[in-house]
């Protein structure tokens, strides 16, 4: 399984284009790493990475909180508990060479922004998630037309 995640890692991050921001051995070092950040907060709310990979269509508190915690992790969220957009707007900025891509990024963040602003930290990390995956498909159309 931890084979299965880096790699799938490392096909996005190709897929992106940030491979030529980076040496491969560090794209692998950041792939084990989140790798263990996701083990660590899925056991932290007691999730198999399996129940993490396949639950995100009916997600319990459990996962919705892994996720708050992999996003805590990563300094994706704020001081109070919200998706810390600017953040990754400031990091896809810095390290994705192509503004068409970035011009991706920025909309599905933008489109997402106040999914991931509320009163509890585990559902505003679910809803940016979800929404982020209810845009990327479009975004990537978009992309690939222009």
């Amino acid at each position: 399984m931890k084979a299965t995640a880096v790699i799938l890692l490392l096909s996005v991050l190709s897929t992106s284009q940030m491979v030529h921001c980076f040496e491969m051995s560090t794209i692998i070092e950041i792939g084990k790493a989140g790798y263990d950040i996701m083990m660590t907060c899925a056991q932290n709310n007691n999730l198999s990475i399996g129940q993490l990979m396949s639950a995100f269509s009916n997600p319990a508190k459990s996962l919705k909180c892994t996720a708050a915690c992999i996003m805590d992790n990563f300094s994706m969220m704020d001081s109070d508990g919200n998706v810390d957009v600017d953040f990754m707007d400031n990091v896809s900025r810095a390290i994705v060479p192509s503004e068409r891509i970035q011009n991706v990024i920025q909309e599905i963040l933008k489109n997402c922004k106040t999914a991931g602003k509320g009163s509890n930290k585990c559902d505003n990390s679910y809803n940016f998630i979800k929404c982020c995956s209810k845009n990327l498909i479009p975004a990537l159309m978009t992309l690939f037309r222009g």
